[in-house]
């Protein structure tokens, strides 16, 4: 890899975006930007803040600094399936954030039951 190559990959990577990608807009083999991040220690900082990661050896690799840093990376990510959407309660008409794969229809379990009971009564 270049001088130029190099820079470009750690600047890519400074804000956040995967070997892979980094690969294809640099044109150098993902194997080759992963090598050279991970000699870098690149690989071991926070997407979204920059902060070096601590890994603990027996644990999960992790890959953000904080609770705070993972959830705005939900925020921010274009294809976000665990995103809230907003929908109507199908009892009592309040409106209550969902999430987007979830198909629920109540706000709450109040709300459930006491509409599976006023259909029961219904059909009696």
């Amino acid at each position: 890899m270049t001088l130029e190559e190099k820079q470009k990959a750690l600047e890519l990577r400074k804000q956040g975006k995967g070997y892979g990608e980094i690969a294809k807009t640099i044109g150098v083999s993902k194997s080759s930007i992963t090598t050279f991040l991970k000699r870098d220690n690149l690989s071991e900082t926070c997407p979204i803040c920059g902060k070096k990661l601590i890994q603990k050896n027996g644990h999960r690799k992790r890959k953000f600094c904080s609770d705070k840093c993972r959830i705005e990376s939900w925020k921010i990510s274009k294809d976000n399936k665990f995103g809230n959407i907003e929908k109507t309660c199908r009892y009592c008409g309040c409106h209550f954030l969902s999430y987007v794969s979830k198909d629920t229809k109540y706000c709450s379990r109040k709300c459930y039951l006491n509409d599976i009971r006023k259909e029961v009564s219904e059909n009696e």
